[in-house]
């Protein structure tokens, strides 16, 4: 049985659905990751999980249990905001101790799982120090530890990770990930950062409108984004709008513009209208200065913009018929740059072109 379960929960303020009949199970253990821009129902349907908002409609169950009618306060769940709000006259000792006292706890048991958690957290050395007295990212580990240190069966975060810079934001998605292995606490993480979701998730659920687009496996989401809205919320890409002109083999002719397309077919994601839209990602296209005979996904064209970012550069390439190509590639030692007006040769392997599902009214 999954440890968490949806069943059509739904929440509106005024005529707008915030969610919308949303079916949704938590395996125990489990690190899931909603995902979506701001206003898309995924802090709500966080806040219904903990109890400090109550669904208009359906059921929430923990272990099997209905917890929908139930309290925050008597949910074995912990919420995890972006404001720490850490007692400012407490020390950090106190302040991690402080849910567990309130519990009316043995002094002793209190010492021992408050030690626990700070060793845990790697911040005992900071157990008289006041929350003015720590930066921001030692404030979020006290944060966390709190949230830990009683133990609950699922810890729920709302982005408790955006005032951290991006440094210490990486470092501390590590440790959770870590936390979430050692302790065995489900965790369930808003975000809308989906290279944040990526390093923390077991599986993602995108959300857009107060539904789910997809649920799935990080490497998934990525590679086989259902839709536009997926693709375009994963990562840049180049999208197609492709007539289908013939398929065979498993392979797909399709036109767009000049470019002469080839991709796999996919059952679930049929043509409609006798057309497809593709997805194809930036990192998927070879960039050659050499010339390349015609050929179906080849492509030649004039560089027009170049963001070089370190370790990638990323290029904009316009085609003969005006059609924008957006293509990246590692900056690999010694490599000549590429350069402005430059004229280059594109290819992508059939595989790479991902067919999308037509977007819902």
């Amino acid at each position: 049985m999954p440890l968490l379960q949806l069943a059509g929960v739904s929440k509106s303020y005024g005529a707008e659905p915030a969610v919308d009949s949303l079916d949704l199970s938590v395996d125990e253990g489990e690190s899931l990751v909603l995902l979506g821009p701001s206003g898309c129902g995924k802090s709500t349907l966080l806040r219904m999980i903990a109890g400090l908002e109550a669904p208009d409609s359906g059921k929430i169950l923990l272990d099997g249990r209905d917890i929908t009618a139930l309290p925050a306060h008597q949910r074995p769940v912990n919420m995890m905001f972006q404001s720490y709000a850490l007692f400012p006259h407490l020390s950090v000792r106190d302040n991690i101790a402080f849910g567990l006292r309130r519990e009316g706890l043995a002094a002793a048991e209190i010492a021992t799982r408050t030690g626990e958690a700070m060793a845990m957290l790697e911040i005992t050395a900071f157990a008289t120090r006041k929350p003015h007295q720590l930066s921001g990212g030692q404030q979020q580990r006290v944060a966390l530890a709190r949230a830990l240190v009683k133990r609950p069966r699922m810890l729920l975060l709302d982005e408790p990770l955006g005032a951290l810079d991006k440094r210490l934001r990486q470092q501390t998605q590590a440790e959770l990930r870590k936390l979430n292995r050692q302790t065995g606490i489900t965790f369930v993480f808003v975000t809308h950062d989906n290279d944040e979701a990526m390093a923390l998730a077991d599986r993602i659920a995108v959300m857009q409108h107060g539904r789910f687009r997809q649920i799935d496996a990080p490497r998934r989401i990525y590679d086989r984004p259902v839709d536009r809205f997926v693709a375009n919320l994963m990562c840049d890409t180049n999208l197609f709008n492709a007539a289908v002109e013939s398929g065979s083999g498993g392979l797909v002719a399709a036109r767009s513009g000049t470019l002469l397309l080839h991709y796999s077919a996919d059952a679930d994601r049929p043509t409609r209208n006798g057309r497809q839209e593709l997805a194809l990602r930036l990192e998927q296209i070879e960039i050659s200065r050499d010339p390349l005979p015609p050929a179906p996904n080849t492509a030649c064209g004039i560089i027009t913009d170049i963001d070089y970012i370190g370790d990638m550069t990323g290029i904009a390439v316009r085609l003969d018929d005006g059609q924008i190509l957006k293509a990246s590639q590692l900056n690999a030692l010694h490599e000549p740059l590429l350069e402005l007006d430059q004229q280059v040769w594109l290819t992508w392997d059939a595989d790479a072109l991902v067919p999308l599902k037509a977007e819902p009214a």
